[in-house]
């Protein structure tokens, strides 16, 4: 089953990954976590990670994205360190 998503929902899934992924890191370095609730983020991250990575390889269909920007994704990805 294909799926479409718009480019702004990509956007913002990718900054709340890494907003979360921040705050992980903080209560890492806080040392204030408990090791069972600080694996399940983790997984919960990883988990749309993976998803995100799908739809970036086109496993899934975008939409109300430019097709420059589509072939140039890989250097773009280079570009910033995605890679």
């Amino acid at each position: 089953m294909k799926y479409k998503f718009s480019f702004l929902q990509i956007a913002n899934w990718v900054y709340a990954c890494k907003e979360d992924l921040k705050k992980i890191l903080k209560l890492v370095q806080k040392n204030n976590y408990n090791k069972e609730d600080l694996i399940k983020k983790l997984e919960l991250q990883k988990k749309q990670i993976i998803i995100l990575r799908d739809i970036l390889k086109r496993e899934t269909k975008l939409q109300g994205i430019q097709k420059d920007f589509l072939r140039n994704l890989s250097k773009i990805k280079s570009t910033h360190g995605l890679e």
